[in-house]
């Protein structure tokens, strides 16, 4: 017995008995329950999917690939499925090369920052910043003991920053 499969849903019909002309001129949802192990399912409701415009937007992108198909203007499957790797590959080195400026704007910015640290301004703020965090640190008595804290601080969070890169 032969059978046609339908190009939108994959749906097998029996070639013999197959007539589209038959079918609801509605995109129908059907809600299903269980009857329990082994016993099958039952509908338990149904409603139009017209409504639904991410459903109904595949379902035209389809309809379209397929209407190109069977008119001619389509490439043949294969070149279509070459054309989409190619598109996903110049999308991939799009992204690549983005993600390549934002990590050479990120390493100017580090940088800059590094030439910051070392200018008089920059050292204003790196004690304000050790004058900040010695504010949280209670049990803190003298000043070498924050210099040692600080440093453990620091340490810690370099040792951190070399895990993760």
């Amino acid at each position: 017995m032969t059978h046609v499969r339908c190009p939108l849903c994959g749906r097998l019909a029996a070639l013999s008995s197959f007539d589209p002309s038959d079918y609801e001129q509605d995109i129908v949802v059907v809600e299903m329950a269980s009857l329990g192990r082994a016993r099958g399912f039952k509908v338990v409701g149904e409603s139009s999917a017209l409504g639904d415009q991410e459903l109904m937007e595949m379902i035209v992108k389809r309809l379209r690939v397929l209407l190109n198909l069977i008119e001619g203007d389509s490439p043949n499957p294969l070149e279509a499925e070459n054309m989409r790797l190619e598109d996903q590959v110049e999308e991939l080195e799009d992204d690549n090369r983005t993600l390549r400026l934002e990590l050479r704007k990120a390493k100017n910015e580090m940088a800059d920052l590094e030439e910051e640290r070392l200018s008089p301004e920059g050292y204003g703020r790196i004690l304000y910043t050790i004058n900040e965090t010695l504010l949280h640190f209670e049990d803190i008595e003298d000043l070498e003991s924050a210099v040692e804290t600080l440093i453990g601080e620091y340490l810690d969070a370099q040792e951190e920053l070399g895990d993760e890169g």
